[in-house]
This record gives C-alpha cells, sequence and structure tokens, in this order.
C-alpha cells in the first residue's frame, strides 16, 4: 500500500510538473504581407520538416506561400491572373511523390505544381484549371485516405441560383496531375449557399466507425438567395464516395453563418460543433444531446475564425475567434467563458481558417491566420504544450506519459515510461 502510495504521489508530481498552470496568452507575430488575404493553408510546402504558409490575395487574383525557416519568413508566388475572390487554398502530395501540390480556388478550381521539382523554393510553377463556373468557391480540402480508395479535393461554392451550389468532390484518377483526363468532377452534393468547413474537414457524425462526414455551413443574401441556410452534415454512399451524399440539419433557423469548428466544448468525451454567424453569435451544438444547441457569445460584430485549441490540457477545448477588431482566447471558468487573451488590431475580418498546431516540432502549439483587413498573415506562439495524459500500473511499478494532438492527417504523438522499481526511463 505504501509504495502504492509513494507511486501515485510521483506520478501526480511528474503530471503537475508537465502541465502546469494555464498559460492562454499568445506573442503574435507578423509572417508577411497579402492583400486583402484570403483562402490560407498551412503546410509543409518544401518538405523540409516545419510548415509553410499558403494565403491568396482575394482581389489581385494571387496565391503566395511563405517559407518557415526557424519563424523567418520568405514570400514566394504560386499563381497570378486568377479572377477576383481567391476563397481558399489546400495542398497535398495526391501522387507520393514528394512534391506539394497546392490547389485554390477563385469560381474556378486549380491545380498548381512546382517546375523546380528539386528545389521548389525558386523557379515558377505550373498550373491547371479543373473545374469552371463554381460561383463563390470556398474551403477547399484535400482527400488522401479519408475517403477509402478515393483521392482528390473538395471544396464548397455558395452558387448564385436557388437551385445551384453544394459540394464538389474532384477526384484525381491516376496520371499526370496538370493533364484534365486524370481528374474527374462530382456534385456530391447540391445545396444553395453552402460555405464553410472545418480544417480537418471528416468526421463520424453518425458514429458507424468511420470518420468521412462533413459538417457544413450554408448561408444567404450573399452571392445566393439560399432557401436553406444554416449548419447542415452530409453522409457518404459508403459503397461509392463519388455518388450524391445525404444531407441532415442541425440548424436550419440562421440566415447567415460563417465559419465551424469541432472540439470539445460541453466537457465531456464527444467532439461538438461551434459555429459563429455574421449577425454577432455564437453557437455550441451538443453531440451527447443531439445537437442541442447553446448560445454562448452574442455581440454587434461578425465572428470569424473560430478554431478550437487546447491550451490548458484538459478536457475542454479553448476558443480563438476574431470579431470588432479583437481577437480573443475564450476558457471554460467552470461556470461560462472567460476570456484569457485579447489583442486589438486591424483584426475586423480575419477571415477563412485559422490553425492550431505545434509548427516547428518543439512540442508547444502555434497559431496561424490571415486578416483581410490588416493585408497581413500571422503566426502567434504560446506556452500551450501538446495534450499530455498520465496513466499509473501499480502492478509493475510504472507510470506512463504520452502527450497527441488530435489534428486529423497532422496527428502527432509521443510516449514514454517510468520504472519506479529502477527508476530508469523507456
Amino acid at each position: 500500500m505504501r509504495r502504492n502510495i509513494i507511486i501515485w504521489l510521483l506520478a501526480l508530481c511528474l503530471f503537475v510538473s508537465l502541465v502546469g498552470a494555464a498559460d492562454y496568452n499568445l506573442n503574435v507575430h507578423t509572417i508577411g504581407t497579402v492583400h486583402e488575404a484570403d483562402g490560407s493553408e498551412l503546410y509543409d510546402v518544401d518538405l523540409d520538416g516545419d510548415y509553410d504558409f499558403i494565403s491568396c490575395d482575394s482581389v489581385g487574383g494571387i496565391v503566395y506561400w511563405f517559407e518557415n525557416d526557424g519563424f523567418e519568413w520568405t514570400r514566394r508566388q504560386i499563381a497570378n491572373g486568377l479572377k477576383a475572390n481567391v476563397q481558399s487554398s489546400c495542398a497535398g502530395d495526391l501522387n507520393e511523390d514528394n512534391i506539394t501540390e497546392v490547389f485554390f480556388t477563385d469560381t474556378d478550381l486549380y491545380i498548381a505544381t512546382p517546375d523546380n521539382t528539386t528545389n521548389v523554393s525558386f523557379g515558377n510553377w505550373s498550373k491547371l484549371r479543373l473545374n469552371i463556373d463554381t460561383v463563390g468557391a470556398q474551403s477547399c480540402r484535400v482527400i488522401n485516405g479519408e475517403l477509402g480508395d478515393t483521392k482528390g479535393v473538395i471544396y464548397t461554392w455558395e452558387g448564385n441560383l436557388a437551385s445551384n451550389g453544394g459540394i464538389v468532390l474532384a477526384e484525381y484518377k491516376g496520371g499526370a496531375l496538370l493533364n484534365n483526363d486524370s481528374w474527374e468532377i462530382h456534385d456530391i452534393v447540391v445545396h444553395a449557399g453552402a460555405w464553410g468547413t472545418n480544417n480537418n474537414a471528416f468526421f463520424d457524425i453518425e458514429e458507424d466507425g468511420t470518420a468521412d462526414d462533413i459538417v457544413f455551413t450554408s448561408r444567404g443574401g450573399h452571392t445566393n438567395p439560399a432557401p436553406d441556410t444554416g449548419l447542415f452534415w452530409a453522409e457518404p454512399n459508403p459503397n461509392n464516395y463519388t455518388a450524391s451524399w445525404t444531407v441532415h440539419t442541425i440548424d436550419d433557423s440562421l440566415s447567415w453563418g460563417l465559419h465551424l469548428t469541432v472540439g470539445n466544448f460541453t466537457g465531456d468525451s464527444d467532439k461538438d460543433i461551434m459555429f459563429g454567424t455574421y449577425g454577432g453569435a455564437v453557437y455550441v451544438y451538443d453531440f451527447a444531446d443531439d445537437y442541442s444547441r447553446t448560445n454562448i457569445f452574442t455581440g454587434g460584430s461578425p465572428f470569424y475564425t473560430l478554431t478550437a485549441v487546447d491550451m490548458d490540457n484538459n478536457l475542454r477545448d479553448e476558443i480563438f475567434y476574431s470579431s470588432g477588431g479583437t481577437i480573443y482566447i475564450r476558457y471554460w471558468t467552470g461556470s461560462g467563458w472567460g476570456t484569457g487573451f485579447s489583442s486589438s488590431g486591424s483584426y475586423t475580418k480575419s477571415d477563412d481558417d485559422a490553425f492550431a498546431i505545434d509548427m516547428n516540432n518543439d512540442g508547444y502549439l502555434e497559431l496561424a491566420w490571415a486578416s483581410q483587413d490588416s493585408d497581413k498573415v500571422y503566426y502567434a506562439t504560446t506556452a500551450a504544450r501538446q495534450q499530455q495524459k498520465v496513466s499509473i500500473d501499480a502492478s509493475d511499478n510504472t507510470v506512463s506519459h504520452s502527450f497527441y494532438k488530435d489534428l486529423g492527417d497532422r496527428a502527432t504523438s509521443n510516449s514514454s515510461t517510468v520504472n519506479w522499481g529502477g527508476l530508469s526511463w523507456t
């Protein structure tokens, strides 16, 4: 018994030293300048082990990537000559040749690959238009392993008629990437006003053991009158991901939804949905209670860039967002959502996705986002370590410590075990 008590005390000390007190501060830094910055993606473009930042000049029709060299940033161009309203970008390696492909949308969908395949930091990129006339294209996501053997890109588009808009799957069939014969276009969801998705894209909403459902928002009164707006999820045909998906309603009472994020906001073990509106409200939909809605923030300004981020290593996620020219970190106090950090600046429209990830593999989370109103892209360093867990097995005198951050296809983990009998690490 005494030995077990000692083990528990040592484990508690280890846990306290690993987790420490919550620190919600952000140290905000500018990555660089992009006019009307939008359409962001975080991806290791040059495959050197750290994350680079992709962003679009949404008015000038230019796509850039910022090369990350120890948080020293160099802006490089991927494409120009696009239409105005370049709204999204995403990146991947669909043909697994260790060369990055970048996808982006204006009203059309494009793919770009580097001409200099030995050093992408230098040289031009070549692009190909894959799909046309999808007005209000948004929320581009690469698919590579999430939908069985299907590879390609999905993106939402608002449309301009009550009869169009939805979700498109551009399926990569193999072969040369810059050849239209290598691609097949599928309208998997027809839904007017389809706009935002979460930046991890796929979740197991129907609880069938497979994370292949898409949560999306639909807004009206922008490019599309959109008779059916709000928050929805789409369920695929598991035997054919390129066939039409079934759309389910979570909340159709909201007319102008913006960004959504998925995380644990209610303190249970499930993934909940958080949804921000242009009208100045943020709602949480509780997975464990059939997605019942709770209004957690109300204000006069739109809420942009909602992102779940674990900054204190407990069960409930914190929230990063911008509203009314200020960025915030909000955390659960036990009775409500307190403000852990705020910074006023030109963040009025920090549009599109924000990313919470360890960008340089040092064990600490960073945040990255773009702001249209300030014409800049940013990153912020934090004191938040990756999510950590301590478990005890008194039968063999071991205490295990592991950390794991759920980032979809960017998941990282590590673990170690302490043997208190021999006081040795393994």
